[in-house]
């Protein structure tokens, strides 16, 4: 018998023929297609309309993708973004795979896969966490993040933090003009002056408390040094400034309450919506 072969997703309109082409594709996977497929009757449709309500709407939306974090990652910082860009009234949706990592991180606040209209969660808290199965590569995960957020009308700003030499700028630079956004690539570390430890041994209490040893107090900076270059893409304030704002969240608990606020939060609305 012979098996059935899913069409490829074409474009129709010119300027999103470029999409594939920003991973140096000439298709999207069979993985991503086969999924969007599911989320979106007609997916270049919901991105044209997107495209056309965000020149009358307002345009506020902070879109984080980040490759899978691993033990002892040395981009373990963007993990905290989204509680750092909320605390700051910059709604954020951040996308990631569930790792041990983000389980370990995240999980102490709570199940991390927990999913709910992220526009509950925004218009309540400015954040939105969507972490996906593991059972993507990075190369899908950040092909399905990018879809989904040309997708919404309230894009500003789409950050796609990963190895960006597998990334096309010209391509990328077609999409932000066409679409009227913005898209940065952050290229991730592969290695950093500092030593993130393993999951298990990571102390929030130090990290994200006020009482620090040298360790975390040199931890705080360079996580501080990660999410600056994020909001310099996004904000006037300068670097040294960005990075003394958001060290002052890890010294004075903000981030902490933020990921036990939204942790209560999302348990709610999740556990209303399986008993009511």
């Amino acid at each position: 018998m012979n098996q059935c072969t899913r069409e490829p997703l074409m474009f129709i309109t010119p300027e999103l023929q470029h999409l594939p082409r920003v991973f140096n594709l000439e298709h999207l996977s069979e993985t991503v297609q086969h999924r969007l497929s599911m989320e979106y009757m007609n997916l270049e449709g919901a991105i044209l309309r997107a495209k056309v309500v965000r020149a009358f709407g307002r345009q506020n939306l902070h879109y984080i993708i980040q490759d899978a974090v691993q033990e002892q990652d040395a981009n373990l910082g963007y993990v905290f973004s989204p509680f750092i860009f909320a605390n700051l009234n910059k709604p954020c949706i951040y996308s990631t795979l569930n790792t041990p990592m983000i389980e370990n991180i995240l999980g102490r606040f709570g199940q991390v896969d927990y999913k709910i209209k992220a526009d509950y969660a925004l218009d309540a808290m400015h954040m939105y966490l969507d972490i996906r199965e593991s059972t993507y590569s990075d190369a899908e995960m950040l092909q399905l993040g990018l879809l989904r957020a040309l997708c919404r009308p309230d894009l500003k700003h789409v950050f796609l933090i990963t190895d960006t030499t597998q990334l096309n700028t010209q391509a990328i630079t077609e999409i932000e003009r066409f679409l009227k956004i913005h898209i940065h690539p952050i290229h991730k570390q592969q290695q950093s002056e500092w030593i993130v430890p393993v999951a298990t041994e990571i102390k929030l209490k130090k990290l994200l408390f006020k009482h620090k040893d040298s360790q975390y107090m040199a931890l705080c900076e360079y996580f501080s040094q990660q999410n600056a270059e994020l909001l310099k893409r996004c904000d006037s304030l300068k670097l040294e400034q960005n990075t003394r704002l958001i060290e002052d969240m890890f010294y004075s608990e903000h981030i902490f309450e933020k990921m036990s606020v939204y942790s209560e939060y999302i348990q709610t609305l999740s556990q209303n919506a399986l008993h009511g």
